[in-house]
């Protein structure tokens, strides 16, 4: 649809905000039709990483809690990902809201949550001991300060070794080389970000015989 410069006018007068129709005006005739992709594409990650979480925010309140996946290219920027990420949970004070999680560079899952210090090792033990040589006939679980046994049976309820021990955990995990075929994942998984992986990589871009098919493998 063609408009004349005076029905742009009328229309731009007609239209709140202003600002909004006096920027795309500004940047049609610059022929900036590029910036104001890129600027489209900005704002919808944007959107989807606060999507993501407040998702993951809102899950941690109950017990049903998301496992959002985010999969780097080098450990290096799983590191920089990891730590500010922790950072921002702290100034937030979420830090009982979710738990990040890195599994890479020899860095055990087990090492992270198997501590009684933890706030998530408590919401990861079950009330019924798995422990089962013999078969614990536990009344259960009951828990003190500074102690994964539990007092009753002296045993500790529920190993944290695997991904699928993570299950109603809200987690950001943070993989490099890993989570592959094979594994398994809990059912509170509910997003894999390829972002860290992918966005700078000039082997995958949209219209590349690799885009399609490697988001496939990933999948």
């Amino acid at each position: 649809m063609h408009l004349s410069q005076q029905e742009f006018r009328k229309l731009k007068e007609g239209t709140q905000p202003v600002s909004i129709i006096e920027d795309i005006e500004q940047q049609l005739q610059q022929n900036g039709r590029q910036a104001m992709v890129e600027k489209w594409n900005h704002n919808i990650q944007e959107f989807e990483t606060a999507s993501l979480v407040k998702n993951l925010i809102q899950s941690g309140e109950g017990e049903q809690g998301k496992m959002k996946i985010v999969r780097a290219k080098s450990m290096e920027t799983a590191d920089q990902f990891f730590y500010t990420l922790r950072l921002a949970r702290a100034v937030s004070r979420l830090e009982d809201r979710f738990e990040v999680i890195k599994d890479y560079g020899g860095i055990q899952i087990e090492n992270q949550l198997m501590k009684s210090s933890s706030p998530f090792f408590r919401k990861l033990q079950p009330k019924n001991c798995t422990f089962k040589f013999p078969d614990c006939c536990c009344p259960g679980l009951m828990l003190q300060a500074g102690r994964k046994k539990c007092v009753n049976c002296q045993h500790v309820h529920k190993l944290i070794t695997q991904y699928e021990d993570l299950e109603n955990l809200a987690c950001v995990l943070i993989l490099v080389d890993k989570g592959r075929m094979g594994d398994t994942f809990p059912q509170s998984f509910d997003c894999l970000d390829l972002r860290l992986s992918y966005d700078n990589s000039p082997e995958f871009k949209e219209g590349t015989p690799l885009f399609l098919s490697t988001l496939i493998q990933e999948l």
